[in-house]
């Protein structure tokens, strides 16, 4: 169900963009701020505001909810790409198992890093957040590692669909540590303000 979700998501991500763009979902202060978010953060803007604007009522103006809703995305991308994979791997053998078990590290990093991001404020946060950076970037590093595979891979209709997939995801893990990045940094600078 989750990948089929992420699926339609994807692929009306250009839709939505169009909606809002063309006026068909009212911009709001909520929809502003992912926009600003985004555009003012990430490496891929327009994939980030595509999949985060739906979300727009949770978000609200929280650098820590987009930072959330951001991983939760990436995390369930990585999910169901590795799902999909499956059925691609007794077809292509080593590279494939390689590249899944990847992602299947890759989830459960970005597993830990949600439950860590759930934690409210304390005196360990400046520790929890870079666990949380360290875990991200390295579920980054699992997804390119698992690109790095596809030289090996025979099939070129296979290759291009699964390293198509799973750039794409990569490009949603990229967003979203630059979310959680900003999100730190955020944090920070009122820090800094209240002392």
């Amino acid at each position: 169900m989750m990948s089929r979700l992420v699926v339609i998501v994807v692929m009306l991500s250009p839709i939505i963009l169009s909606d809002v763009a063309g006026g068909r979902i009212p911009a709001t202060a909520n929809t502003d701020f992912i926009r600003a978010s985004c555009y003012s953060t990430t490496a891929y803007p327009q994939l980030c505001y595509a999949l985060l604007v739906v979300h727009s009522k949770t978000i609200q103006h929280d650098p820590k909810l987009i930072a959330q809703v951001a991983l939760t995305i990436s995390r369930d991308m990585a999910i169901a790409t590795s799902r999909e994979m499956t059925n691609m791997t007794a077809k292509e053998g080593a590279p494939m198992k390689d590249c899944m078990e990847e992602l299947g590290d890759a989830v459960d990093l970005m597993w830990k890093s949600m439950v860590e991001m759930k934690k409210p404020l304390g005196p360990d946060f400046w520790t929890l957040m870079s666990d949380v950076q360290t875990w991200v970037s390295a579920a980054l590093t699992n997804e390119d590692t698992c690109l790095d595979g596809f030289d090996q891979m025979g099939d070129q209709a296979t290759k291009t669909i699964v390293r198509g997939k799973v750039l794409k995801l990569a490009h949603v893990t990229s967003n979203a540590l630059a979310l959680i990045n900003k999100y730190t940094d955020t944090q920070d600078l009122l820090n800094q303000h209240q002392h």
